[in-house]
């Protein structure tokens, strides 16, 4: 487009190669822009930073990446971060001091980010990971024993922050875990949660215990008292 006299609003659909070719502005030009191509490594986050600055459309750029946590550092989507660009981080998982670096990644995109990322209480929270959401398929692994009111409420919400796997220990009295209560246990089947239960005792108690299973991959460990139809 000839910058000076035209303002130019379309779809344009291509590789994030040929798009990032093209003569846009993003000062005059609402461009959506598609990519259809395969976008990886650094290479890849120059071009999506390119097509960044070819619209003022805030949503877009739609499209993909997978490159390394340190090839994605240079990811500088600015005003477009409502675009539906999914980030999926190959190699090496995000270690506990790197967590503000997934968040900042997380907070660069409206798209589905695909990570794994390891530490402990303190690293892991909802503040330290605030720009994740249940979209997000992000695996946690979660070094410290969740063992209190306080910490199994963590885990809750740290559950609540993605749709990927997550990986920790937890204990607590059957009336703390159960369902209803306001630190039950809400993972799934599909997170390994090494679990240890306690004061488990009679019908009522064992039903909830029951009910754990579906929260975790792993066998569970406890002491259950009743009587033999219990």
């Amino acid at each position: 487009t000839d910058k000076a006299k035209v303002s130019l609003t379309a779809d344009v659909v291509g590789t994030a190669a040929n798009l990032a070719t093209l003569n846009a502005d993003a000062a005059t030009d609402t461009l959506t822009f598609t990519d259809n191509g395969t976008t990886t490594g650094a290479t890849g986050v120059t071009k999506l930073n390119t097509i960044a600055g070819l619209t003022k459309k805030a949503a877009g750029i739609t499209g993909s990446i997978s490159a390394t946590k340190s090839e994605l550092e240079s990811l500088a989507l600015g005003d477009r971060k409502a675009s539906a660009v999914a980030v999926t981080v190959t190699g090496d998982a995000y270690t506990g001091a790197e967590v503000s670096k997934l968040n900042d990644l997380a907070g660069m995109t409206a798209g589905v980010v695909t990570a794994s990322v390891s530490g402990d209480k303190d690293q892991l929270t909802t503040a330290t990971l605030s720009n994740l959401s249940s979209s997000d398929s992000v695996a946690l692994t979660i070094s410290t024993s969740m063992n209190n009111a306080t910490l199994l409420e963590q885990l809750q919400d740290l559950k609540a922050k993605t749709s990927g796997k997550v990986t920790a220990t937890a204990s607590g009295d059957i009336d703390q875990l159960k369902a209803g209560s306001a630190t039950s246990l809400t993972t799934s089947a599909s997170d390994s949660i090494t679990l240890t239960v306690t004061g488990v005792s009679g019908a009522t108690d064992i039903t909830n215990f029951n009910a754990l299973s579906t929260k975790t991959d792993k066998k569970i460990t406890a002491t259950i008292s009743g009587t033999k139809t219990q």
